[in-house]
Formats: C-alpha cells, structure tokens, sequence
C-alpha cells in the first residue's frame, strides 16, 4: 500500500523536529528551513532536486553573498540531475552561520550525477527507507548519500533500484556487452526509448541533440556537429543503442565541457584585443550554461543605433541615453520596451504600442508579458528566436541580445534593398542580364553590385583618389571588393565610393583622406566624409582596421538608402534593346514586388532557425521562390516537422554550375514525395520542376502544407492529426464556455477580429482591455474598414503578448484570408494547450 503524503504543514513540522536535531540555531530559523524544505520536497521524501537549492536557500532567509550565489547556481545547473537532502542543506546553513560564505563542497557531489530512474537511497530515516520498498521501485527520486554501500539488499536487487518500461529493459540488457556500469546502462536504456518512439532499434544521425538530453546530457550545438561529423561511412546514417552508447561513454569520460568551462572561467572579463571580444561567464537562464564570447564592437554600435533611433522616444527616456562603453544595452532591454520600440524602428506598425506595458512601476509580470510580446513580434519579422527565452533577454544575457538586435537592425537597414522596391537599381543590370537575375538578388548581392559599380565609375576617373584604387588593382573575379571585411580595412574602397555618391562641395574631403598612410586615421577621415553628407556612422574607425563584417555591411546599407547615386536613367539604350523594352516606363511592369502572403511564409521559414547544411544554402531567405528552389531548404523544413522524414543520403547538398539544373530537380521532386509519402500533404499535380522553375502557384501550396502541419504540430501530437473544422469548434466551445458573445462560423469571415480577442481574454484572464475596442454604432453592424483595421491590429498583437506564435498580418482578419486566419486560431488553440499542460505539471 503506497503511503498518504501528509499535509504541508504536518511535514513540515516533522522536518523541524528533525532539524532541531540535527543543529543548533535560532527558533525562527527552524520553521524557515522547515516550511521551505516542505514546499519544495512535494513528494516527502526528504530531498528536493538541486536545481531548487537556490531558491530554497532565498525562501528560508539563508543570507549569501550574491556572488557566492550566483556561482552555486551556475555549479549546480552545469552537472546532471540530482538531489540534495535535509542534511546538506543544514550543512551549508551551518556554513554561511559561522563563516558568512556558503561552501558548495559540502554538497555529495560525487553522489549527484544520477542516471534517470535512479533510487539512490539516503540515510535519512528508516521510515524513508520502508516507504522506497513498499513503492516496488515505481518511485523516481530519493535521497541522495552513500545508502547503496550499507545495504546489501538493494544492490543485490536491481528491480527495487531501477523500474523501467519493456522496451528499455530489452536495451538495458543489449547494453551488457559493453562492459559499462548498471548506473550507465540505465540512462542510455531509458533515454534510447524516450527517443525511439517506434521501438525501431535506431535513429536518425539528427536525433544525436535529443539522445543526449534524454541522458541528462546536454552537448553545445558544436559538440554535436563534430560528433556527426566524424562518423564514417561505414558507420551509417543511423544511431543504434549500441553506437550511440560508445559515444555516450567517451563523452563522458572526456568530459570536455567541465574543461572549457574551467578554462573559460580563468579568462572571464579578459578583452581578447584581437578581434575586441569579452569573455562573458555564463548565466543561470542561459538555454545550455556554457560560456560565451561577445564582441564589444557590437555592442557599441547596436547601443549607437538605439541612441540615434529611440532617444527621442518619452517612453524609453528611462533607459536612454546608453553610454556606449558601459553594459547599459544589455541593461535596458529588461523590461521589454526598447525591444518593442526598436522593433517598430524595423518595420513601423508591427507593435501596437496600445498593448505594451508603459508604466513606471512595472511588476516582474508585467515586463515579462513586454519581452514575450516583442519575441513574438520579432518572429513575425523572420528573426530567429528560437534558442531565446524571455528569462535570456531580462537577465540581459550578452550574445543573445546582440544577436537578437543584429536581426532586427539588419531588417531596418536592408528591408528596402530589392528592385521591386527601388527601380533604380535597375542601373546596375550589366550588357546581357536579365532583369530577374537582378530581381532575385539578395541585399548583401546587391549592395555588393552597388559598390563594385561606383569602384568601377570611380577608377575611370583621373585623380588621386581613382589612380590608388586602380593600384590597389582588382579581383579574380574582375571586382574591386569581393566581401565585407578583409577588402574594406584599408577604406580606399569606401573613400572612393564616397567620392562617387557625395555632392560635389564635399568631394574634395577625399584628396585629403586618401593620402593618410595610417589605416586607422585614414578610416577616421573617411567617417568624417560620411558625416559631412549627413550620415550617422554606428561604427568607430577600429571596426573598420578590423573588418567587421557585419558593421562595415551596416554602414553601406545606410549610405545606399540616404545616397544610393543610382537613377533608371542611366541605363543605356542597349540594356532596354536586350530586355525588349521600348523605354523605362515599362520596365516597372518586369518586376513583382512581393505580395503579403509570400513575405508571411518567407518570414516563418527564417523563424525556425534552420541552419545552412551547405554552401550553396543562403543563411537567410531574402527571395521566396529562387532561394527555395534547389529544395534544400524545403527539405530541411520537412525534416523540422518530421524529425527523420528526409533520408540526407539521397540529397544532393552541393553541385557547380553544370549540375545545378539536375541536382537541384532531384532534390525539388524527392522533397515532394517526402511531403506526400512521410507527412501526408495533398500534393496533386505538383512536381519538383514546379519547384524549381518557381511556378508561384504550386510553390506556395506546399509551403502552406508545411505551415500548417508545422503549427499544428504541438496539437497532433496531443490529439493526432488535427482538421479545420475541429479547430473551428474548439473556439466557439471555449467562447461559449467563457460567456462570450464572439461565435465563428467560417474561418473566411471578415469580421474575426472580435474572435480572437474575446479568445486572449479567455486564455489570460484580464488581459483585454475592452474599451480599447472599436464596436459599430451603426443598427446593421456596419464598421469601416478603419475600424476594423484597428481592432485586428489590437487582435494580433493581444495574440503576440499572451504568448501565440503569429505569423498572419492585421489585413489578413480584415480580408478575410482564409489560410492566415487559420494560422491565427492555431496559434491561440496551443498556446491555450501550453498553458493548461503547464498548469497540470
């Protein structure tokens, strides 16, 4: 018979009757070490999971010096589950009583690197021992001292020590020939089976990250890569339990993480001048604890562009200005509004600024609700967020806020760089081009074209300026600069094409600057130039020596928006003869610009964080069509949504010239059997060649497949596959069960809006503000289309803030587009499951 928990209070007090055994303090710390240590071992059996400690410890007033805290956190979230009993913590108790400083060494830390299913038994009591054999071994967790050396019966039964399901059992005992300990063979058992859900025997190679943390180990992304890597040939595409243990078992023994982190840790704080990065110890909501490096350019100039965009903002005056040289920018962001308002610096009316928190006096709940609602946002933008939590941006953690304002820096100053936006780029197209290689050109290409193109003008000319750039001679490739770094730290480059694009009283600042033999001083100079035609630099001349790739590419972004020196009429006669255009009038009509369902999908493939496998894979899809059509992107969303789906041996990852036409099909038409074969997409009439001469049409029905069974992919796996009009009746059942007046009858209706708000309201209670709804004062219900605009905004954006994935725009409510719709009532239905699973555990 399993035992009755006692109630809290009742534990409680049995707990400090013990402790007033156990040490000598003062009365009411007793009852503090007490009533904490009962709230946290909710299972009463006298020990909590270490990763508790802490909060323990601030729960029962045990007083340490913040550092010291910090440090025990990060020691105790480093190494594998465990647990730590009653008298551990009154040793640390008695620790910080005398000394003042806390010794994490009194912790057994040999004893807590437990194997999953582990019943390390304590010394605790005997009736804590009695309760762990009544339990036949169905219990998880126990106290954690050195109780396996004093009973002989425990060792000698290994079913009171491990319980685990048919399957890992059938693992366990294929694991005895390895030689490796019962301990081992547990945790590579039991994590084998969390993962092979099929009880197939193996595992595809992209499996290797989830096997791991099914062990209780987790591998940086780098340390998985390299494993994969390494294997041979011979070896297979496969994990078996046996391949999979060897490399469990020399991870572990090698133990390479423990040694970085040591090695990290003796050069935290050091600026490593060479390439002016700062080694940052981790921090305890850090997704792997590992430590990492952040560069302090960057971090001066994301802080120079928050200066110059928000210091005008009253809502952001509480934070701004950063000084540059100071942490203030990973500072700033904890509260959530400098995000959101630099989003909106990105793509103005992506944050409705009537659902952010303002307050002076925000609550922790408050801010957390900023900072989710600004994630959301920047993933309806294509930033990669997945790796980023709302604990990581609060707790300010370095390289995960630049990156996050790289991406949302990036898309202000490249967002515009297209021809469909700006036809004079038109001007760039060379004798015997076609208008679409330019139109499929991503920024990066044609910033790049651009600088080449004025390098070109300018080393025609017979100056100074042009006589050292045609020294400095020209490329393989027949270009002046062929990247963003190495070919730009002389800044001969951006000297002369300053020259080309500034009005004519400032060109002789050029001369001038040409002739300084220092580099660094001669960038100086050539900032000074970029100021005197009215730009505001992010980036210092020490950015320039260095190469950074990714200021010097800022800063040309921000020179061709303000001063491209491009207009359609220098296009010659004989480019409009070739493309069979009578004059430059028709030109407009060659190119398409991008319609909102294409900048939605092209959005959310950038979201999920895929990284390029190959060369040949762009890191970020700028163009839908012509960066999708080798299938290797379409492939490894499949492979995302399916993990295992896609057979990597059958997929060309590289190919030249001459086989890009062949290679690429294949890739495009085995993506489309996967999709048809492994995931159950209706794809009828859709073939690879579709796909890769970018039939707009069919394109886009298969990327819709893969939204949706993507975003449902969270309910399928709680109700299986789940169908519209399901969907459609979760949110009249959950309106009507919450009283509201909202009903949909089609996803197609124009009128949703009301919907979708009435359903955050139902998911986070109170979080609707009613009055801020727009409702018709006509008898026939009749709103402009204004006032619906304002309400799916506020919808939308309600959405973003409780925590829903939102890909759709507000247009898409008031158009009533039946697929972006969709997406939106998804997005609320698992957000909704989320919460109600939260709850439960």
């Amino acid at each position: 018979m399993e035992e009755k928990l006692l109630s809290i209070e009742e534990y409680a007090r049995k707990i400090e009757n013990e402790l007033r055994e156990k040490a000598d303090f003062k009365q009411e710390k007793y009852s503090k070490i007490a009533n904490a240590f009962a709230k946290f071992d909710m299972q009463q059996i006298g020990t909590i999971d270490k990763c508790l400690l802490v909060n323990l410890l601030q729960e029962s007033e045990i007083r340490i010096p913040k550092k010291r805290a910090r440090e025990l956190s990060i020691s105790l979230q480093t190494k594998l589950h465990g647990e730590v009993c009653l008298d551990e913590i009154v040793a640390l108790a008695k620790s910080v009583s005398s000394t003042g400083q806390i010794d994490s060494s009194l912790l057994k830390q040999a004893d807590h690197a437990l194997p999953k299913g582990h019943l390390n038994l304590g010394t605790i009591s005997d009736e804590t021992v009695q309760k762990v054999k009544n339990s036949g071994g169905q219990m998880k967790r126990a106290p954690s001292c050195e109780f396996l050396d004093s009973v002989d019966e425990m060792s000698r039964n290994p079913k009171i020590l491990f319980k685990m399901s048919e399957y890992a059992q059938r693992l366990f005992d294929e694991l005895e020939k390895l030689g490796i300990s019962e301990e081992n063979r547990v945790t590579i058992a039991e994590g084998f089976a969390e993962q092979d859900i099929e009880q197939a025997g193996k595992l595809a190679e992209n499996y290797l990250d989830g096997l791991f943390k099914s062990c209780l180990r987790e591998l940086p992304g780098y340390e998985i890569r390299r494993i994969i890597e390494s294997r041979g040939d011979d070896q297979g595409k496969y994990w078996t339990i046996i391949s999979f243990a060897k490399i469990f078992m020399s991870e572990k023994e090698s133990d390479v993480s423990n040694q970085f982190k040591i090695s990290v840790k003796q050069a935290k704080g050091l600026v490593n001048k060479k390439n002016h990065e700062v080694e940052m110890d981790s921090k305890p909501t850090e997704s792997y604890f590992a430590s990492h490096a952040y560069s302090l350019a960057e971090r001066r100039a994301f802080s120079t562009w928050i200066n110059q965009h928000l210091l005008s903002d009253r809502d952001c005056a509480r934070h701004l200005p950063l000084d540059v040289e100071k942490e203030d920018l990973f500072k700033c962001v904890s509260d959530g509004i400098i995000l959101c308002k630099a989003i909106n610096c990105a793509k103005p009316g992506t944050v409705d600024e009537r659902v952010m928190n303002k307050s002076e006096n925000m609550n922790i709940f408050q801010k957390a609700e900023n900072i989710i609602f600004g994630l959301n946002s920047a993933l309806a933008l294509g930033c990669k967020v997945v790796n980023i939590r709302p604990d990581d941006i609060k707790m300010g953690v370095p390289h995960l806020v630049l990156g996050l304002l790289w991406q949302i820096i990036r898309h202000n100053l490249l967002s515009q760089i297209s021809l469909a936006k700006n036809i004079d780029i038109a001007a760039l197209l060379r004798p015997g081009e076609d208008i679409k290689s330019l139109h499929y050109m991503s920024p990066e290409q044609i910033l790049m074209r651009w600088m080449n193109h004025h390098l070109h003008n300018s080393a025609d000319g017979n100056n100074e300026v042009s006589t050292i750039l045609r020294n400095k001679g020209i490329k393989e490739n027949g270009e002046f600069v062929a990247n963003f770094g190495s070919d730009l730290s002389n800044s001969v480059a951006f000297i002369n094409l300053l020259e080309q694009i500034a009005p004519a009283n400032s060109k002789n600042l050029a001369a001038k600057a040409i002739k300084i033999a220092d580099k660094r001083a001669r960038a100086a100079s050539m900032l000074e130039m970029a100021k005197e035609i009215g730009m505001n630099p992010i980036l210092t001349p020490d950015d320039i020596v260095s190469g950074n790739e990714k200021l010097n590419l800022a800063f040309l972004a921000a020179l061709f928006n303000k001063h491209s020196g491009l207009s359609r009429d220098d296009i010659t006669q004989d480019v409009l003869d070739e493309l069979d255009l009578e004059n430059l009038d028709d030109l407009e009509n060659l190119v398409e610009e991008e319609s909102r369902e294409e900048e939605t999908y092209r959005n959310w493939v950038n979201s999920l964080g895929l990284q390029p496998f190959s060369k040949v894979m762009p890191s970020t899809i700028s163009r839908l069509y012509s960066d999708l059509r080798d299938g290797l992107y379409l492939l490894k969303i499949e492979d995302e949504i399916k993990p295992g789906a896609v057979d990597w041996s059958r997929v060309h990852k590289s190919y030249d010239k001459w086989q890009r036409h062949m290679r690429c099909m294949e890739n495009c038409a085995y993506a489309v059997d996967v999709g048809t074969e492994k995931l159950n997409f209706s794809l009828v009439g859709i073939n690879g060649a579709n796909i890769y001469e970018m039939d707009r049409t069919r394109t886009l029905a298969i990327l819709w497949q893969m939204m949706r069974s993507y975003m449902t992919k969270v309910l399928s796996s709680m109700n299986g596959e789940i169908r519209d009009n399901e969907i459609l009746q979760w949110c009249n059942d959950t309106l009507e069960k919450h009283k509201k007046s909202s009903r949909i009858i089609s996803f197609k209706e124009k009128e949703l809006a009301f919907a979708v708000i009435d359903l955050c309201d139902v998911i986070s209670p109170g979080s609707v503000d009613y009055q801020m709804v727009s409702k018709s004062n006509a008898s026939d219900g009749f709103m402009a289309t204004e006032e619906r605009l304002q309400n799916a905004q506020l919808a939308i954006n309600l959405s973003r803030k409780i925590g829903a994935k939102i890909y759709a725009s507000p247009m898409d409510l008031v158009e009533g587009k039946h697929k972006m719709i969709l997406t939106i009532f998804v997005g609320l239905m698992s957000r909704s499951f989320e919460k109600a699973e939260k709850a439960i555990l």
